[in-house]
């Protein structure tokens, strides 16, 4: 089966930059993209700066480790740390940001309506959790709900909690089908602005 995971850890500065701890591990056809990319080190490094710089405009890899490439038998699994100097807002006494987008919804059902079908892919799960570890002082005034979208073609479905100085996040999508017809476009469009909305809540910490 068609599985990525994602276990992204944030330890968030004052100053709105952050150091993010990275591991991906990936099973199928993602799997055997990860260890094809992960045999050559310059383009595997080429290929991680540009997948972070979309993750966090701005990051800078830092280091980077093949956990598991070998062995097609196990998940692919690679590890990588970065930096983002700008990742959260300072507003006075506030740092505010958005929890990164693990897919691009707004790109992806970018036109009202289509007179192609849209291509999704395999069907398969994508699970991101996220850690925000925060700074020292700083403490929690709002955090986006948890919420679910249903349709048929997808699933999405996030979690958050927060405990001693953290914010946990889980980010789940499960393409269910590998095709959208025509028809069916506008009504999913329609569920999609929900998650395009709730992507866009945004973190908010009061910081000394």
């Amino acid at each position: 089966a068609e599985y990525v995971h994602k276990k992204v850890v944030f330890k968030l500065l004052k100053n709105g930059s952050a150091k993010i701890e990275m591991i991906i591990t990936a099973k199928g056809q993602s799997g055997a993209a990860v260890r094809r990319t992960a045999r050559n080190q310059e383009n595997f490094i080429r290929f991680l700066q540009h997948f972070i710089n979309q993750f966090i405009t701005g990051s800078k890899l830092v280091s980077q480790q093949a956990v598991s490439v070998i062995d097609i038998i196990r998940p692919a699994s690679i590890k990588i740390e970065f930096e983002a100097p700008v990742f959260a807002r300072r507003e006075g006494n506030e740092l505010r940001f958005k929890i990164p987008e693990t897919w691009w919804a707004g790109s992806m059902f970018s036109l009202k309506q289509r007179n192609q079908q849209l291509v999704l892919g395999v069907p398969r799960t994508e699970l991101t959790e996220f850690e925000f570890i925060l700074p020292d002082g700083s403490r929690i005034k709002r955090i986006p709900k948890s919420g679910k979208v249903d349709t048929k073609f997808l699933t999405y479905q996030r979690s958050t909690s927060s405990a001693n100085g953290r914010i946990k996040v889980s980010d789940s999508l499960e393409w269910l089908s590998e095709r959208v017809p025509v028809k069916d476009y506008t009504g999913l469009r329609t569920k999609i602005d929900k998650i395009i909305k709730m992507q866009d809540e945004e973190i908010v910490l009061a910081v000394q």
